[in-house]
């Protein structure tokens, strides 16, 4: 079975579902140039390293859409995809 991450934006919140060997995208670019090395640092910070259970907020000041960015952890990718998913969409719902 092929696990690809994605992302998905829900309303004004922007959903990333990213892994420990890439916590923090680049891809999140495309919203704000640097956004991806502000978030990195922010991450460092934060001691998020993508890790299952780990979430990393983050909202722009500026009236940009979408207004929230969540980055979930979903730990390593490399096992059961289903049950990565399950425990990856639990920790998006708190």
């Amino acid at each position: 079975m092929k696990f690809e991450i994605k992302s998905q934006s829900v309303g004004q919140v922007h959903v990333v579902v990213a892994d420990e060997t890439n916590p923090v995208p680049d891809s999140l670019n495309e919203f704000e140039s640097g956004l991806a090395d502000k978030l990195k640092a922010l991450a460092e910070a934060s001691r998020y390293k993508g890790k299952p259970g780990q979430a990393l907020e983050y909202a722009p000041l500026t009236g940009s859409d979408p207004q929230k960015i969540l980055i979930i952890g979903a730990g390593k990718t490399d096992g059961e995809i289903s049950r990565i998913l399950e425990d990856t969409g639990g920790h998006a719902v708190k």
